[in-house]
C-alpha cells in the first residue's frame, strides 16, 4: 500500500503467484474514482473484492453512501484525501497491491 502524489482515485491489484518461483499466475485490477465504484465491494466474485472492503471497513467512507443514489457518483477523491490524511492535496491517489 502506498500513497502516490501526481495521481488521483484508487487502483486495487490482485496478483496469484507461484509459491515455487513466484511466476505471476494471474491477476486483477479496478481503479476506484467514485464511490459507485466501491458498490461491489460485497460481492466476492467481483474484482479485487476484499481489497474494496477492507477500505470500506477501515472507514474509507460510510457504506450508506455507496448505496445512496444522490452519493454514488460522488468523487472518491475527498474521501481519500481525509483517509490518507493528505487534506487540501488534489493529486494524491493511493496503490494497494495483494499478493498470494
Amino acid at each position: 500500500c502506498r500513497v502516490l502524489k501526481g495521481m488521483s482515485g484508487i487502483r486495487l491489484c490482485t496478483e496469484s503467484r507461484s509459491l515455487s518461483d513466484e511466476t505471476l499466475l494471474r491477476s486483477s485490477e479496478t481503479t476506484i474514482q467514485t464511490l459507485a465504484d466501491l458498490d461491489s465491494f460485497n460481492n466476492p466474485e467481483s474484482e479485487c473484492a476484499l481489497l474494496k472492503c477492507a477500505l470500506v471497513w477501515l472507514g474509507l467512507c460510510p457504506v450508506d453512501y455507496i448505496q445512496d443514489d444522490d452519493w454514488k457518483m460522488q468523487s472518491i477523491q475527498p474521501f481519500l484525501q481525509k483517509f490518507c490524511q493528505r487534506e487540501g492535496e488534489n493529486d494524491v491517489g493511493l496503490e494497494i497491491i495483494s499478493s498470494s
